[in-house]
């Protein structure tokens, strides 16, 4: 059994690790380092890019709790090579930023690439004032398991949610 380590494309400090993904049966020859995949995130599973950065015979994550890549994307062709890959750590070692933005920096030309704003309860913060708009977000957000995609909450609070967010990231309610 054959495992993927993936950094998924998103630009936040918190999702700026690698996680471990199993390579099903069907994407065994395609699966290479790379390559850009799609793969569930989160507690809601949602399906997110990212990119496998090395192969593994063993993974230290419990069989169970590991998920399946769910898309192999460019007919399998890495869109970066084991240099690239390379130099994206050492860009994230030295400079302040992602390790998904060093790599969307690199990234050749014409590839399509999608990024999710990710929104990430703050567990310590104190809570206690919020109200009306602010307080549907935090409401559904621990539905949600203190973490949703920005896109998720839009669709189910509607547009104006992003102002409530706007504030209270302002007050660190967010990470």
């Amino acid at each position: 059994m054959r495992y993927a380590r993936v950094i998924v494309g998103m630009n936040h400090p918190q999702t700026d690790r690698v996680f471990d993904y199993h390579i099903p049966e069907a994407f065994q020859d395609e699966a290479k380092e790379g390559v850009r995949v799609i793969v569930p995130f989160g507690r809601r599973n949602t399906k997110t890019e990212g990119y496998i950065l090395s192969l593994a015979e063993e993974s230290e994550i419990p069989l169970e709790k590991l998920k399946d890549i769910l898309e192999i994307l460019d007919d399998g062709r890495p869109i970066f090579t084991p240099q690239m890959l390379h130099l994206a750590q050492w860009m994230k070692e030295h400079y302040f930023c992602t390790l998904n933005q060093c790599l969307q920096a690199i990234m050749p030309t014409g590839i399509k690439t999608k990024s999710t704003w990710q929104v990430l309860l703050n567990e310590a913060a104190d809570v206690s004032a919020c109200k009306g708009g602010e307080l549907a977000v935090l409401e559904a957000l621990k539905e949600m398991g203190g973490s949703s995609a920005l896109s998720e909450l839009e669709k189910l609070l509607g547009s104006g949610v992003k102002n409530a967010i706007q504030q209270m990231q302002k007050r660190k309610y967010f990470f």
